[in-house]
């Protein structure tokens, strides 16, 4: 959360002030020391409660490394990949200028901009940034980065959120397994829940639906259980 909190306040800032590209990846680490920084203490706590919760860690990390491992030999292309990316791929080549706001299919002058929800995706710009730092395939990166993380996260939001329900941690392990279980078996059918939620979860709106808004709920949840200004924080980020 506080890594892309970081990188899509400081994508917002450099559209917002026309600075060029490369600067923010800059503004992004500052923005991600300081939210860093505000969230330490917590950090620390639950990593203490973690030590202290038996065999949960060691079900949710198989649980982990069995969903992650899906998303890196499942590829499922899409029309996102012109839509939204091909922007992404311009702007490799423009570094040193701000953000390119128009459709970079048309080589036509004078052309609207883009809507303002395509202008304000920052997910397609940032894995194009890190492919190209790491010499790897944008496209790639693209297809196969983001539902790497967010199926890394998945276990553990589900896991979470059974918790803040009030089920105990066998349970809240067993569910996760389960929802996931079944997101595989439905991955077939192009607008079946597995599918949506799994086999295309590098595309944004998938991760939307199926990570932030479980996160979400499970933040404010907590928020309300406890409303401090650190747990609005997780739930504004």
């Amino acid at each position: 959360l506080t890594a892309g909190t970081a990188w899509t306040l400081a994508y917002h800032a450099c559209i917002v002030t026309g600075w060029p590209v490369w600067w923010c990846p800059l503004v992004a680490t500052t923005v991600g020391i300081a939210l860093v920084a505000f969230y330490w203490p917590r950090w620390r706590r639950s990593l203490a409660g973690v030590r202290r919760s038996g065999m949960a860690p060691l079900a949710l990390g198989l649980l982990t490394v069995a969903v992650a491992a899906v998303t890196l030999v499942t590829s499922r292309p899409d029309g996102d990949d012109v839509s939204f990316f091909r922007r992404a791929l311009v702007q490799l080549e423009h570094l040193g200028e701000p953000f390119v706001l128009g459709d970079s299919l048309y080589t036509q002058q004078g052309l609207p901009a883009l809507s303002v929800l395509h202008a304000l995706t920052s997910q397609e710009v940032g894995w194009a940034l890190l492919a190209q730092a790491l010499h790897f395939s944008p496209v790639w990166v693209y297809q196969h980065g983001p539902a790497f993380v967010a199926a890394v996260l998945l276990p553990l939001v589900f896991f979470l959120l059974s918790r803040r329900m009030g089920m105990a941690s066998r349970q809240a392990v067993t569910v996760a397994a389960a929802s996931l279980i079944f997101l595989i078996l439905d991955g077939g059918p192009h607008r079946s829940f597995g599918n949506m939620a799994l086999v295309r979860l590098w595309q944004g709106k998938c991760i939307v639906w199926s990570l932030l808004l479980p996160a979400t709920a499970w933040a404010a949840l907590r928020f309300l259980g406890s409303p401090t200004p650190r747990n609005w924080g997780v739930v504004a980020m």
